[in-house]
């Protein structure tokens, strides 16, 4: 007699909104509840390598592009962060039941969670080692930097400044934002909004439509462009040529010190020397303002 063996298979129903649930606190671990454990799996290593690589970026020598890779990053990472819950409510609608696993259980769910939330937390504090988001506070670096702006702040102690960089410091327990004119053992002076270095004046002029555009301004009569070495960014101020200004006698900078400097130099007080070492970190660019073609921007052309 021939004996036939009928398997039965028991399937089990799976719901869409905890699938979406799941994902959106711990990505991928909706789609292992929909029963695809590799799927799983790729999504978190998609959302959680982008975020390690951001250090890397230190090594990195152009460093026009800092800005415009990170925000990629960010935007991948959130991205990943949304797209996998969607996914999860999706193909748990489309399955609708599955065949269970070794893995379909609450033990392995809890073990995944927190293994998911661990290394997500790792992962930011990693890249809060290095970078930092920071609102602005005063109308000091305006145009280049309105007051409620974010900034991203680049915190590596490798960062190398140059002359014409924003930087973030520490005075008197001040948090500020200025850009750097001159380094130490230099004589700097003004006249009107022009900045005197060693005798030599700073090359000032007026933007082109399209420049004024790009950086998301409005012309004006006070409106300039500056160049320092390398770093070409506007200031607001009254030209050399008018009658009120009055050149201010030259200071020299000391040792181990740096001269700052505001792009708003119709303020009473527009510069200072600050000592190296209170440097926190240089302005990469604009991560949110609320003129949209300004985001993104960095603090020079």
């Amino acid at each position: 007699m021939l004996n036939k063996i009928i398997k039965s298979e028991i399937t089990h129903n799976r719901n869409s909104f905890t699938a979406f649930i799941l994902s959106f606190f711990f990505t991928g671990l909706g789609q292992i509840y929909n029963g695809d454990l590799l799927k799983g799996f790729v999504l978190f290593i998609l959302r959680i390598l982008p975020l390690l690589l951001i250090p890397l970026l230190i090594f990195f020598e152009d460093i026009n592009l800092y800005i415009n890779i990170i925000v990629f990053i960010m935007v991948f990472h959130i991205f990943i962060w949304l797209g996998a819950p969607i996914e999860g409510l999706l193909y748990a609608r489309k399955i609708k039941k599955i065949s269970l696993n070794r893995y379909n259980s609450v033990i392995f769910y809890s073990i995944y969670g927190v293994f998911n939330f661990f290394i997500l937390v790792f992962s930011i504090q990693l890249v809060l080692l290095f970078y930092s988001i920071e609102k602005v506070g005063t109308d000091c670096m305006n145009p280049t930097l309105w007051e409620d702006e974010y900034i991203l702040i680049n915190r590596s102690e490798n960062v190398e400044y140059t002359m014409g960089d924003v930087v973030t410091y520490i005075v008197r327990g001040e948090h500020r934002v200025g850009r750097i004119m001159a380094r130490s053992n230099e004589l700097v002076s003004f006249s009107g909004c022009v900045c005197i270095i060693n005798e030599t004046p700073l090359l000032i002029s007026i933007f082109s439509d399209t420049e004024l555009n790009l950086m998301g301004v409005e012309n004006s009569e006070y409106l300039f462009s500056e160049i320092n070495e390398t770093r070409k960014y506007p200031i607001i101020g009254i030209s050399s040529r008018s009658k009120r200004v009055k050149k201010d006698r030259p200071i020299f900078v000391k040792e181990n010190n740096f001269f700052i400097a505001f792009d708003n130099r119709m303020k009473e007080t527009f510069y200072e020397i600050i000592n190296i070492n209170s440097i926190t970190g240089r302005v990469e660019g604009i991560i949110y303002s609320n003129k949209l073609k300004r985001i993104f921007r960095k603090s020079y052309l």
